[in-house]
C-alpha cells in the first residue's frame, strides 16, 4: 500500500539546512523555522514530519531537513517519550507505535539547537464511531467509491474517510498510511451536517486490474477539533490559491508555538469487504 494520505505538507527534499537564512518578499522578512505536520492514532502512534521550512506567506516552497533535531511526545507539558526518526522520506518522518494510552492528552515537542524549540497543542483522542453503513461502487474505469452513512452527532466536529484494497498493503507501509489525509471532498465538518443523516465519500483504486476478487478496507475517521480546523483551513487555502478574486491566501490554521504547522489526532473505524475483479482496457 504505497499511497499515503500526504494532503497536506508533501516536501520538495532538497540538502538539509546548513545557515539561518532569510528572504524579504516585499519588504517582509520571513525567517525559516521549525514545521511540524503530525497526528496521532491509536491505530497507527504518532506520525510527525518534522522540516525546516518558510512560512506559507513567503510563498518559497521548499523544505528541509533538520540534522539536530529531537523530537518528543508529550502530555501535560512533560516529555514522556522520544520519538525516533524513521528511514522513510529522507528522515524527515518521526515514528512511534504506542501500546498503551495512559495519557487524556498528547502533544509533541521539537528542539533544534540552530531553530530553538516549537511545540504543539496537546490532542485529546475522539471517541471510535461506526459509520452505519458502506456502499462500495464501481466505475467504468476501474476505481471504486466508497460512500460511508452515517448519523449526525454535532459533539464531533469532522470525519474523514479513506478506502484502499489489499494488494496496496506491504508491511510497514501499513501503519504509514495514515500519515496524511488526501482530498477535501472526503472530510465532512460539522457545520456542514445539517441533516440528521449525513454521508461522504472516497474513490480508490486496486495496484492492479488482473484479479478475480480482492479485499479492501473502509476507514471511517473521526476528528479531534484542531485537526478538523487546519483540514479545513488547509482546504480553503487551496481554492484561494487557484482562484483570482483572493488578494492572498486563505490563513492556515497552525497550532504550534515557535513555530509552523500542525498536530491533531483521530480514531478509525474500519470495516471490510470483496470486490470483483475485470480487465480493463483502455486506448
Amino acid at each position: 500500500m504505497k499511497q499515503i494520505f500526504i494532503f497536506l505538507c508533501a516536501a520538495v527534499i532538497v540538502t538539509a539546512c546548513d545557515l539561518e537564512k532569510e528572504i524579504d518578499i516585499d519588504g517582509v522578512e520571513f525567517r525559516e523555522a521549525i514545521n511540524i505536520s503530525g497526528h496521532i492514532s491509536r491505530q497507527y502512534g504518532a506520525n510527525v514530519f518534522v522540516e525546516c521550512t518558510y512560512p506559507p506567506q513567503s510563498h518559497t516552497y521548499f523544505n528541509k531537513k533538520i540534522d539536530d533535531a529531537k523530537v518528543y511526545l508529550t502530555s501535560g507539558g512533560v516529555k514522556i517519550a522520544e520519538i525516533p526518526a524513521s528511514s522513510y522520506f529522507e528522515g524527515l518522518l518521526y515514528h512511534i507505535d504506542i501500546d498503551t494510552f495512559s495519557y487524556n492528552s498528547y502533544g509533541v515537542l521539537v528542539e533544534s539547537g540552530r531553530l530553538g524549540t516549537a511545540y504543539s497543542a496537546e490532542q485529546t483522542l475522539p471517541d471510535k464511531v461506526a459509520a452505519d453503513s458502506v456502499v462500495v461502487t464501481e466505475s467504468d474505469n476501474g476505481s471504486y467509491m466508497a460512500t460511508f452513512y452515517f448519523s449526525n452527532d454535532e459533539n464531533l466536529p469532522g470525519y474523514y474517510c479513506n478506502a484502499r484494497t489489499a494488494d496496496r498493503d506491504d508491511g510497514d507501509i501499513e501503519k504509514l498510511f495514515h500519515t496524511h489525509f488526501y482530498g477535501s471532498d472526503a472530510i465532512h465538518y460539522q457545520e456542514a451536517r445539517k441533516k440528521d443523516y449525513c454521508q461522504i465519500s472516497c474513490v480508490f483504486y486496486p495496484a492492479s486490474f488482473d484479479y478475480d476478487e480482492l479485499e479492501y478496507y473502509a476507514d471511517f475517521i473521526t476528528l479531534s477539533p484542531d485537526l478538523a480546523k487546519y483540514l479545513k483551513s488547509e482546504a480553503e487555502y487551496n481554492t484561494s490559491q487557484e482562484d483570482e478574486f483572493f488578494d492572498y491566501p486563505y490563513p492556515l490554521y497552525s497550532n504550534i508555538k515557535g513555530g509552523y504547522g500542525f498536530f491533531g489526532a483521530y480514531t478509525v473505524s474500519q470495516t471490510s469487504g470483496v470486490v470483483k475483479g475485470k480487465w480493463v482496457y483502455f486506448e
